[in-house]
């Protein structure tokens, strides 16, 4: 949610920053491999030195004069420095990257964690819910499919009612109908899941969510083959917020064949389960997935009498 808010943000046609500097912080940040990146669009010769006494903040102070002239003679205006996924664990990294930002950049910072915001003075701004027209406007940010029309986006706005991660999962599933009428089954799903109810309504999931949120997962999931409803829910074993490589998730999911498994985490990754994460190499491909899906995961795990199996392979492959 706060991921695609903040991307939203950046491509509005009115957008106030003309230059927009982004940065995947995360809880293992790649600070010298997002050094490399911002400095390269400057620069395009630029590389890390290879002295080991140099410091982070040595190269960020670097980075921070090519940024500078960059902005100064081709971009101008306003610039706005994105560090998005900031946790407790990041804040050596934020402190490099904010000194490497160019001269009177504004900062914004996205988190989960209320302590990212005390620790650098920052400004909250709870997302938890957007208004109509800001739904509408994540939902036309998120649009991919030539027979979604505005009027779906709009019925589909004041249905969700402004929870940015069902924003998701619906733009999701709606990017994924075959027509209109498709288009159409799905959003009747919906408005029927708001007045009846769903079956996911009776999930423990340790905190209360909004009955959308239940009917537009619930409909994300049941429409999964079963072999991706099986893999999804194994996810719930795996340590809150932590990240993976796929060969984690084949050693859960007992999948040894590499398209096999790159093809799994595909199919779920078009559901918006989960989602690609940036890695110190910047080759390493990790995954990630948003706390309220890991305790549905965690949930239907345990309803389907899966958790000690699932625990065990989780177990075998983490300790050796």
């Amino acid at each position: 949610g706060k991921t695609t808010v903040a991307q939203a943000l950046c491509h509005l046609p009115y957008n106030p920053f003309p230059t927009v500097v982004w940065a995947d912080v995360t809880q293992t940040p790649s600070v010298l491999s997002t050094l490399q990146t911002w400095a390269t669009h400057a620069d395009s010769s630029f590389t890390l030195p290879t002295d080991p006494d140099t410091t982070p903040e040595q190269i960020a102070d670097r980075v921070r004069a090519l940024l500078t002239g960059l902005v100064a003679e081709r971009c101008g205006g306003p610039v706005l420095v994105v560090l998005d996924d900031v946790w407790e664990s990041s804040y050596a990294a934020v402190k490099v990257l904010r000194r490497a930002a160019p001269d009177g950049a504004h900062l914004l910072i996205t988190t989960r964690q209320d302590p990212v915001v005390r620790e650098f003075s920052a400004k909250a701004l709870d997302l938890r819910t957007l208004d109509e027209a800001e739904s509408l406007a994540l939902l036309y940010k998120l649009r991919d499919n030539r027979h979604l029309t505005d009027a779906h986006l709009e019925r589909a706005a004041k249905l969700i009612q402004g929870h940015p991660l069902t924003l998701e999962l619906a733009a999701a599933s709606l990017n994924g109908a075959e027509d209109a009428t498709d288009v159409e089954d799905i959003l009747n799903d919906y408005e029927g899941g708001i007045r009846d109810g769903s079956p996911f309504d009776a999930l423990d999931l340790g905190s209360e969510t909004p009955r959308i949120l239940n009917v537009v997962f619930g409909r994300s999931y049941t429409h999964l083959p079963d072999a991706s409803q099986r893999q999804f829910r194994a996810f719930g074993v795996f340590a809150p917020d932590a990240t993976w490589a796929r060969e984690m998730a084949g050693a859960v999911w007992e999948i040894e064949e590499r398209r096999a498994l790159t093809d799994a985490h595909k199919t779920l990754r078009r559901a918006a389960f989960i989602e690609q994460t940036a890695t110190e190499d910047g080759e390493t491909v990790r995954y990630r997935q948003h706390p309220l899906l890991r305790a549905y995961a965690l949930a239907l795990l345990t309803a389907a009498g899966e958790v000690e199996g699932a625990f065990g392979r989780y177990a075998d492959y983490v300790i050796v």
